[in-house]
Parts: structure tokens; sequence; C-alpha cells
């Protein structure tokens, strides 16, 4: 039985539902949800910048419940390539760029943040639905709309099929990294030179680059 919490507002989703797996305030799996965050959190240690309308939300549950093919390092693409599956369902043209943000076309739209807590993994998750500043799904969802699709998203991520389904699906479009880049070790690289290895991590010049989230 999922533990299901929404509200209006609140700091950030993940913060909140760390909070309460320490202090065993409730079962797992859980998810939380609102629709307005003031302290938001986004990669690298980044604040999640606020829009007319998103989504966002965090869900818990416990590791063991993983595939056991899936390598740890790279959940965030397993987390990602799910949810966008799930939007291509809705009729959302994305995709996952490298290793946990959501784009349409050249616009990123979202992304995914997954951390592990003791024997929980906790997903945060933010897509823009409206925005007058950020590229967005433009989807007018109001707040029991949003309910509904949190439900029905993570009701879908539940299913759990193994890394190697996902990794097959997933190397087939990660050309589309190609025109983009990423820093690493104070470089600037270009997908274009990297290769996809069976574990999600990028081979760059016989280096090893695991999910830099």
């Amino acid at each position: 039985m999922l533990n299901f919490f929404y509200f209006s507002q609140i700091d950030s989703t993940q913060d909140w539902l760390i909070g309460q797996i320490k202090k065993e305030s409730f079962t797992l799996p859980a998810c939380v949800g609102s629709d307005q965050q003031t302290k938001g959190r986004g990669s690298r240690q980044n604040v999640w910048d606020n829009v007319e309308n998103a989504l966002m939300f965090s869900f818990a549950f416990e590791e063991i419940g993983l595939p056991n093919d899936l390598p740890r390092q790279s959940i965030s693409i397993y987390v990602g390539f799910l949810l966008k599956e799930w939007l291509l369902k809705l009729g959302c043209n994305v995709w996952l760029k490298w290793p946990n943000d959501l784009y349409q076309g050249r616009s990123k739209i979202g992304g995914i943040l997954t951390q592990k807590v003791g024997k929980y993994i906790v997903c945060g998750i933010g897509l823009n639905l409206v925005s007058s500043t950020y590229s967005a799904l433009n989807l007018k969802w109001d707040s029991e709309i949003k309910k509904a699709k949190i439900l029905e998203f993570v009701e879908f991520f539940f299913k759990f099929p193994t890394w190697a389904y996902i990794f097959q699906n997933y190397k087939l479009e990660f050309q589309k990294n190609f025109d983009f880049t990423f820093h690493f070790e104070n470089k600037e690289i270009c997908f274009s030179h990297t290769s996809l290895c069976d574990d999600g991590s990028l081979l760059w010049e016989n280096q090893r680059i695991y999910s830099l989230r």
C-alpha cells in the first residue's frame, strides 16, 4: 500500500520525504507531491526554479525492490527512462539526456534526482507543465489531475522492468545526446566522442564516466 501525501506548498518534496523516512513516520513505499516548492532541489546542489505550473513529487521505496541486474550508479537513467516512456504514452515528445534530464527537442523541461537513504531509494521528479520563462510540456493540469498523474506514474514505475530491457531501448536513442556537451574534470566533452557502456556509464579516452549527479 502506497502512502501518498499532497501539499499546496512545501519547502522540498525530496527533503520532506527524507525527513519522514529518518523519523520512521510511516511505512514505505511512499510518495509526496506539491503544487509549489519554496526550496526545490535540482541537480548538483542547484535550486529548482519555480514556474507557473509544474509536476513536482518524490517517492521512496526499499532498494531491494529494484531489479537485480540494475547497476546502482545508473538508477537515474533507469528512473528517467521510465518517466520518458510514461510521458510518451501521454503524447509528450520527450527524450532522456544522459543521465537524468528530460528534454523536448533541444530544451530541458524537467529532471530526476535520486539518492540512497539507508535501505531506501528516494527519487525526486520535477517537470515544467506551463511556463512563460522556460520550456514546458504545455499541460494545464490542476491539482486533482496532478495527483492522479503522480499515482499513475508511480504504479507504472513499480512494475520494475529489468535493466536489460531499459538499456536495450535507451542505447537505441543515445545518439540524441550527440549535439550536446558535458563537463568532466574541468574539460568540456562532446557526447559524440563517448560511447555508452552496458552499465550506463560513458567511455571516453579509456576512462569510465559514471552518472554526474
